[in-house]
């Protein structure tokens, strides 16, 4: 059984709870990654694709849904007939637990909040372009400059500016009225599912240029265009009268670009932080790039 290398104590108290088997010590188990790498060995063997008994380096970056496992590791090949001999010495191991494809979903519902939130009311937030527009930076120098949370400080400032007309922070509401709550506690859970939605039209369809989001199903979008339909009745709006439901939003365009755009500080960061730490020298035959996100 496999777990986060950074998490591999507190999986394995889990597994003990949940399995009356023998489970290995966590020293003893194996880290997401390095699962990775049993698997393109696997493949290599199946496919013949290795020479024997030569030094390969290899670098698995697993970027999972919540957290993002590195491991750099030598491993040989060799065919004994009978079976093969495989040693693999771990060179490099590091992870973060609070990174995946989590975070770059709620980015993107920060954006998807924003911009509904302008076709809602036009004066509370910035214009999503003009958000954009400040992003016209070397975005890799910015960040090795100033950090990653100095980047997206706009885009903070404008989805607390959201809240006021779009609440999300359902926490806040716990002390007011139960129908009030869940409301909230909806728009969240509405926004976050929709965004998810969104990253996956452009990140697993090839080609998909664009995503409109629109409440008509019958909307007609281009070749290049996704059509992401958003049910009615479904967010809640705060206005004079307390929290109404809102009957229809306009339609909204997002292209792949504008998303790159969004995501690019975010990815950059976290490879980042993991590369500046890598033992010096390293040349690597495998980059393995995995993980659901």
């Amino acid at each position: 059984m496999s777990s986060p290398v950074k998490q591999k104590f507190l999986f394995n108290k889990l597994f003990k709870e949940l399995f009356e088997e023998k489970i290995l010590p966590p020293e003893e188990s194996i880290d997401e990654g390095m699962a990775v790498l049993y698997s393109i060995i696997s493949d290599m063997i199946k496919q013949n694709k290795y020479s024997d008994d030569k030094e390969y380096n290899s670098l698995i970056i697993d970027c999972g849904g919540g957290t993002t496992d590195v491991c750099s590791c030598i491993f040989k090949i060799l065919d004994n007939k009978v079976s093969y001999n495989i040693n693999i010495t771990t060179a490099y191991e590091n992870g973060d637990t609070d990174f995946g494809g989590n975070n770059l979903t709620y980015r993107i519902m920060q954006i998807l909040k924003i911009c509904i939130v302008n076709s809602l009311n036009s004066e509370v937030c910035m214009k999503f372009k003009d958000i954009l527009n400040s992003f016209d930076l070397d975005t890799f120098r910015y960040v090795d400059n100033n950090g990653v949370k100095k980047f997206y400080e706009l885009i903070e400032k404008e989805y607390e500016k959201a809240e006021k007309v779009l609440p999300t922070k359902f926490k806040n509401f716990e002390s007011l009225s139960k129908e009030e709550y869940y409301k909230v506690r909806h728009n969240f859970y509405y926004l976050y599912t929709t965004a998810e939605k969104l990253k996956k039209l452009f990140y697993s369809k090839l080609g998909t240029l664009k995503v409109l989001v629109s409440c008509n199903e019958k909307e007609e979008v281009d070749e290049n265009t996704e059509l992401l339909v958003l049910e009615k009745w479904r967010l809640s709006e705060n206005t004079s009268k307390g929290l109404e439901i809102i009957k229809e939003t306009p339609n909204i365009m997002f292209n792949i670009f504008e998303i790159e755009v969004i995501l690019k500080a975010d990815v950059y960061n976290i490879i980042s932080k993991f590369m500046e730490n890598m033992p010096v020298g390293n040349k690597f035959s495998i980059i393995k790039l995995t993980g659901q996100s």
